[in-house]
């Protein structure tokens, strides 16, 4: 079996116990990411390198992710705890996520701001 058939299983397995998300997660959860990008891309012209690394590292499984019929909010909710306390944007992210997580049919709960 190949090294990216036993990730895959790997991914499958993680999710699997998880319910899916509705389309307005998905859409909503699309649209923080796009945000999420344009923060990295502000970080990087400041020269706020490390900021813009956390962000990159909270995100950079949620595209793929994203696509599984399975997603866990609370995996992606981690990454983003996981610079919370450094990271004013990592935070705002994580508090985000569980307001998507809560209201899982309201369409238009995230909004980017550019």
């Amino acid at each position: 079996m190949t090294r990216s058939n036993n990730s895959s299983r790997a991914q499958k397995q993680l999710f699997s116990k998880n319910t899916p998300l509705t389309i307005s997660q998905r859409k909503n959860i699309g649209k923080m990411l796009a945000e999420v990008l344009i923060f990295i891309r502000f970080h990087l012209n400041q020269g706020r390198y490390r900021e813009a690394l956390e962000l990159t590292d909270a995100i950079h499984n949620a595209p793929a992710l994203l696509l599984e019929d399975q997603f866990d909010i609370e995996y992606l909710k981690k990454g983003f705890k996981n610079y919370q306390d450094k990271n004013e944007f990592a935070r705002k992210y994580a508090n985000d996520l569980s307001t998507i997580e809560a209201h899982p049919h309201v369409e238009d709960i995230y909004t980017i701001k550019n």
